[in-house]
């Protein structure tokens, strides 16, 4: 082309502003996409602590009254009992993994970046520690009802969560 640009040297031509502006704008709504994406997230992350925090709660008071009991139940509910436990304790470990794998993939996911990763995975990590939270009391319950209340302590804290976990 005489006397003019070439387009491959920088066409400075409308359509290519207007490109540009579409582009930023398209990448700022999908920014803003992920920031409502992640405090929606997050807020449902919230809810779940909180009914996590009252399980914990329950589940320490159930513990308490397990220990302080005088009577022991008949062989067959003890075993009802501890099967119901141990079935939620086993639902209780997978639900630890899949938290921990949606916690990974917010981390891996490139999209989701700076202080939204950062409230995302906090939520997430603190949702996995009040799981395991509960799986502990749930496994002292369960110990509590199998045994004598005696020691029953040193019972659950030696098989704790995480050994579990790393047996998955």
């Amino acid at each position: 082309m005489r006397g003019g640009k070439d387009k491959a040297d920088g066409d400075h031509s409308p359509y290519r502003f207007f490109s540009e502006v579409h582009y930023s704008v398209s990448m700022l709504e999908d920014r803003q996409q992920i920031t409502e994406t992640a405090k929606r997230v997050v807020s449902q992350l919230k809810c779940t602590e909180r009914d996590l925090q009252n399980l914990t709660e329950l589940g320490a008071h159930v513990l308490t009254n397990a220990r302080n009991a005088t009577e022991r139940y008949p062989e067959a509910e003890e075993r009802r009992l501890a099967a119901n436990y141990q079935s939620l304790e086993d639902g209780l470990l997978e639900l630890i993994q899949v938290f921990a794998g949606m916690e990974n993939s917010a981390v891996c996911d490139p999209k989701l970046d700076g202080v939204n990763e950062k409230r995302v995975t906090a939520a997430f990590k603190r949702v996995i520690n009040l799981m395991k939270e509960v799986f502990d009391v749930t496994q002292a319950i369960r110990w509590a009802i199998m045994e004598n209340v005696e020691g029953i302590d040193e019972i659950a804290s030696s098989e704790g969560i995480d050994k579990l976990i790393a047996r998955l």
